[in-house]
């Protein structure tokens, strides 16, 4: 029926054609109802019998699957369902609808299966399966001549079920009485309290119940206990209640409308509440049973509290919720940590006649002490008056309510097509803004302040932050989640207030109140709990596990299914098909274990040093507002980053403290302590008026040698200079870092002369910066007995503060210069010793030597030895992630990043992948997300893209043109380019140990090759440039990037190319210069097109290249100047075409061996 009403039956019988592909409407159309049909019919499916559908994709398929698995046309289904049609039998006062409807689906199902009854078979079965009290009304049928038809009896039999029922409600006081005390006479007599026949005045029930309710009300208490009794009380109750017990298990069997009597008994019983004339319900005895579903139920209901799960199940308001309500509640630790409180927030009632959307409720709530995933610090509430419906939004300063709000109310007003009127708010500057009061104005509603210092007039804002804090802790201590998790159990929370009761509601919840549909809670599990998604099948190989381990953290706002974490790839993702196991807590371990006492850092001062927190005995409830509004950059590049290398460095002190290296962690902070009082970085002052102290906090690293073992571990204390205003705290910041194509430069030339490479790392290095600029600072957690209100004003720079770099730099620059060094114009990193042909490479605070003379380098290591902490690490072999190795005796350098690639395919699941020989594809084309295609997560698709990234600019040119490919499509990432992401990953797998040699018989001078793929790009045919320069037999620099303009013409194309190589050129000529490279001649640029030689050799093609007039020019003037010179290459050996598209595994691999790659 769904199928028909959505008019997509068509397409799973297989009626409906398949249009034309190139209509593109009337395929779309099809596509659309083709998708809806399949949705309809695999949501329809029990999730336990998904698996029989494998990975569905057409509809029809999908029906059939079912068709054959579930409607077998064999002799035994018929056997089994004739089998079930004729034990088949109505029981004595049961409900005649229900034995119809199954008898009518049977017979249903036997049609489909091709055994047809005709309709004087059904009306046999039915009236032989009815009971004994029907058979007046089969007699009177069979005296018809003719079988009536199946209509008519369903009729009768339905009207003849109504008139019993009507006759036993007329004569339930006469059996009554009957079953009472089982004698007529019985009748005659009166009572003459109550004045009712049947009984005389000391057997009255009325007399009993007050005499009862007036003991109760004198003496004050209520017996909640099933072993209690009142005074006088005969044990009527106790023995009422045993027999309730034996009733429920006995009622099975039992009519509705059928009495037990037992004449010798003074109290009876009956399981139907309706056959009572009054009716007084009793209060609820408690019953202690041990199984431990109660705390199960608490757990998954995020510790809502035993009262409202008890009203859940009692007045029925959620499906899927199995309870004992008169089961005590075993000890709760976190709901006692938790939600441990001074006093309750009075209730609010909703007026009856109060409108949803009506009147909304609206606070803030922070700073909370750690942020959130998201960097989150606050949360706002929005609360309908009229529903207790509460919506939340996490917030990364209290800045964004504006934007939030405008959000929240478009979406509310449009889903549920009404206005809202009023907004009742504190009076937070968030609330009070110019543009946020002319908003209101405009839109129409009315703002509500409350009374300043009134809170009570906010209640139900105040109060609903309350509870979801509490429920926020409760959940976190009980599952062992990390603080940063909060963000996640907040929207748990939320998402569970509003599925639970409500003190201003009555026998609702909030969810059924605004909605209109009670809420089913079947799906719901304890937060924390391990579980285990599915893994699709074109995401993992044929023996790889279809499940990966993960975290619970709730339930999806945007897409309907479980919210989790991936443990392996520490990653968020949805999922719809989760196994979970909510006896396992991974995080739970550590929570049992770890003690919470913190350990203290001793600090060599001459004076005795206290934490400021040490008077604190507990911590406080989270704040609800706080005015101090700090403002933060934003992080959208933070997963761009070496991430093969920080996989397990801890985020905060405590963490540090808590690991498993918490030893080198402790030393690594006394170190850097020790350093700072040592470089005299700060003094203590009292803060000037006007000023403003920064705050700081640790950062921890490790530092990893080529073989993957650690070599120390580093501390940093960090200045957050993101609260630094220009002109006050800072004005210069800009400070040059060395191209990783001169460093390589670098040792092509040092395989060539025979040059030795060192390294140095200057420990805390921007600690021996000064400032120009008075700065202050307040290390957190620590102040100095005595000069509690003071901070420090640093001398020197330190890491975090926007122009520490640039002041480190000044520094080691004045040095080197005093040294006799001088930079390179090509790049200002580099200096030059042209008297001791001495080269120094500054990368931050690394540095690379190279010379030829021992002697020269350790007298250069001794003078900045003087000046500076310096950790001599001698021969370089692992410099920013690269891996190098030196051969002096063949005269060769090699560097590779095995370790990094290593590390990326274990982030990304990819180490057991199976390899591939090409990077990139060279039959499939990548292109933009269409509406149609799945789009997929941004956050880990940026992350990989990232990663590749880093590793193609350093060491691997061969993946260069795959990894630029899939840069573009980063904002909307779909499955298809993570496919592609994949691919390069899988490639780097089998080329694990490849990189890049540079020897002493290479080219002495640079070596070019361009080129370019004419339209590569089908989405908008812009073309992709390519180049690269050899020097000592090795790249030292190569490019492949996208076209900023459409070519007209292959001659165009490859002329823009041509045009970038050559300013690539002219700057790595200026470099060979500085460094005293031989340079005899033009530089050797090899092109493959000879239109484009053409064109840079005669003027006459500049009319038909206007658009390119500049490049023209440019490349003219380069090669009139003798330059550049031009020489043409034949295709096949054009060794930059690896750059500008995919390729064939043969041209591939021959290409990659000229570009210099190779094994070690």
């Amino acid at each position: 029926m769904a199928l028909i009403k959505e008019d997509v039956w068509s397409l799973v019988n297989g009626t409906e054609p398949i249009p034309d592909p190139t209509d593109t409407n009337k395929y779309s159309n099809y596509v659309l109802k083709k998708n809806k049909a399949l949705a309809i019919v695999v949501l329809s499916v029990d999730p336990k019998l998904l698996y029989l559908l494998g990975e569905p994709e057409d509809p029809k398929e999908v029906w059939n699957k079912l068709a054959d698995q579930f409607q077998k046309k064999t002799w035994s289904n018929k056997l089994q369902l004739r089998r079930r049609l004729y034990a088949l039998r109505l029981k004595e006062g049961g409900s005649v609808q229900e034995h119809i409807k199954t008898m009518t689906e049977i017979f249903n199902e036997l049609s489909i299966i091709g055994d047809q009854m005709n309709e004087e078979d059904r009306v046999v079965h039915l009236l032989a399966s009815l009971p004994e009290s029907y058979d007046m009304l089969v007699n009177a049928l069979e005296a018809n001549s003719e079988i009536p038809k199946m209509e008519f009896v369903t009729e009768k039999i339905l009207h003849e079920e109504r008139k019993s029922l009507v006759k036993d409600n007329d004569s339930i006081s006469v059996k009554q009485e009957k079953a009472f005390y089982g004698k007529e006479s019985r009748k005659t007599i009166k009572c003459h309290h109550c004045g009712k026949e049947g009984h005389i005045n000391r057997n009255c029930w009325a007399l009993k119940n007050q005499q009862t309710k007036q003991g109760a009300g004198s003496s004050g208490e209520k017996s909640n206990s099933a072993e209690s009794k009142q005074e006088g009380d005969d044990g009527n109750e106790s023995v009422g209640l045993l027999a309730a017990h034996a009733m429920s298990a006995y009622d099975k069997n039992v009519l509705a409308n059928t009495w037990i009597v037992d004449s010798g008994a003074t109290c009876h019983m009956c399981n139907n509440k309706e056959l009572f004339v009054q009716y007084n319900d009793k209060d609820s005895v408690s019953v202690s049973l041990g199984d431990g579903h109660s705390l199960e139920a608490l757990g998954r209901y995020g510790h809502l509290g035993i009262d409202n799960l008890k009203i859940l199940v009692r007045d029925d308001l959620v499906d899927g919720l199995n309870f004992d309500v008169n089961k005590e509640l075993e000890f709760c630790e976190a709901c006692v940590k938790g939600k441990s409180k001074k006093s309750p927030f009075p209730c609010n009632k909703v007026k009856p006649d109060r409108e949803p959307l009506e009147l909304i409720h609206s606070d803030v709530c922070g700073k909370i002490n750690e942020k959130s995933l998201s960097n989150g610090e606050y949360f706002v509430t929005f609360i309908d008056d009229a529903t207790r419906y509460v919506w939340v939004y996490i917030l990364k300063g209290k800045h964004e309510v504006f934007a939030k709000f405008k959000e929240w109310k478009k979406c509310v007003e449009n889903q549920m097509g009404r206005k809202i009127k009023i907004l009742r708010t504190d009076n937070g500057g968030e609330y009070k803004s110019n543009d946020f009061e002319q908003y209101l104005i405009g839109e129409g509603i009315r703002h509500e302040y409350t009374i300043p210092k009134t809170p009570e007039q906010n209640g139900v804002s105040e109060r609903m932050n309350r509870t979801l804090v509490e429920q926020i802790r409760a959940m976190l201590i009980d599952s062992g989640l990390p603080h940063r998790f909060w963000a996640e159990a907040l929207s748990t929370a939320c998402y569970l207030k509003n599925r639970s009761p409500a003190r201003a509601l009555k026998g609702k919840t909030p969810c059924q109140a605004l909605m209109g549909k009670k809420p089913t809670v079947h799906h719901l599990r304890v937060l924390g709990c391990v579980c285990y998604a599915h893994v699709p099948k074109d995401e993992r190989r044929k023996l790889d596990p279809k499940s990966v381990k993960c975290i619970f953290l709730g339930y999806g706002s945007e897409v309907k299914g479980y919210r989790l974490f991936d443990l392996e790839k520490k990653r968020i993702l949805n999922s719809r098909d989760v196994t979970f196991d909510e006896s396992h807590y991974e995080f739970k371990k550590e929570k049992d274990v770890v003690q919470t006492e913190t350990p203290t850092i001793e600090i060599m001062h001459s004076e005795e040093w206290v934490s400021d927190d040490d008077d604190d005995d507990e911590q406080p409830d989270l704040p609800v507002r706080l005015s101090e509004r700090v403002k933060r950059p934003p992080d959208i590049y933070g997963e761009w980053v070496s991430v093969g290398h920080k996989t397990s460095d801890p985020t905060s002190v405590s963490e540090a403290l808590l690991s498993d290296d918490k030893e080198h962690w402790m030393d690594a902070m006394k170190q850097e302590m020790s350093s700072i009082q040592e470089s005299d970085v700060y003094e203590l002052v009292e803060l000037p008026k006007g000023s403003k102290s920064l705050k700081c906090r640790w950062v921890f690293k490790k530092k990893i040698l080529s073989n993957g073992s650690v070599e120390r571990y580093k501390a940093r204390l960090v200045a957050q200079g993101c609260s630094q205003k220009f002109g006050i705290d800072y004005d210069e910041t800009f400070c040059p870092v060395a191209r990783f194509e001169s460093v390589r430069t670098v040792l092509a030339l040092a395989s060539q002369r025979g040059m030795k490479l060192h390294h140095m790392d200057v420990t805390t290095a921007f600690l021996n910066g000064t400032l120009m600029e008075e700065v202050y600072m307040k290390p957190d957690g620590f102040v100095e007995q005595g000069k509690e209100t003071m901070v420090c004003k640093l001398k020197k720079s330190i890491y975090g503060l926007k122009q520490s770099l640039r002041c480190w730099n000044y520094t080691l620059d004045s040095s080197l210069r005093e040294l006799g060094f001088v930079q390179t114009s090509g790049d200002p990193c580099i200096y030059v010793n042209l008297e001791d042909f001495f080269i120094v490479a500054v990368y931050v605070d690394d540095i690379i030597l190279a010379c030829n003379c021992d002697d020269k380098v350790r007298k250069v290591k001794d003078s900045l030895s003087s000046q500076f902490k310096l950790k001599d690490l001698g021969e370089l072999q692992y410099f920013l992630g690269v891996k190098v190795v030196q051969d002096t005796v063949k005269g060769q350098i090699w560097i590779d990043q095995p370790l990094y690639i290593e590390n990326i395919l274990k982030k990304f699941g990819m180490e057991d992948s199976k390899p591939v020989e090409t990077p990139a594809d060279p039959n499939q084309k990548v292109c933009k997300a269409t509406d149609e295609c799945t789009i997929f997560d941004k956050e880990q698709y940026q992350s990989a893209v990232g990663s590749l990234l880093y590793l193609s600019v350093k060491t691997r040119p061969d993946i260069a043109y795959a990894v630029n490919s899939v840069t573009r499509y980063s904002t909307k990432p779909t499955s298809q380019h993570w496919k592609a992401v994949k691919r390069i990953m899988r490639y780097l797998k089998g080329t694990r140990d490849l990189g890049i040699l540079y020897n002493y018989n290479g080219s002495t001078d640079f070596v070019g090759y361009s080129d370019a793929d004419w339209a590569g790009d089908i989405k908008d045919r812009k073309s992709t440039s390519g180049y690269c320069f050899h020097l000592g037999g090795g790249p030292v620099s190569w490019s492949s990037k996208k076209q900023s303009c459409v070519a007209l013409s292959t001659a165009e194309a490859e002329y823009m190319a041509l045009a970038s190589a050559i300013q690539e050129a002219v700057w790595l000529r200026k470099l060979a210069v500085d460094i005293q490279i031989d340079c005899k001649g033009p530089l050797l640029l090899y092109e493959d097109n000879q239109s484009t030689i053409a064109m840079s050799k005669n003027p006459q093609f500049h009319g038909k290249t206007k658009h390119i007039d500049i490049k023209f020019h440019y490349v003219l003037e380069k090669c009139n100047k003798n330059v550049i010179q031009l020489v043409y290459c034949p295709t096949n050996d054009m060794i930059a075409d690896i750059f500008t598209k995919g390729l064939n595994k043969d041209k591939f691999k021959r290409l990659r061996e000229m570009l210099g790659m190779c094994l070690q």
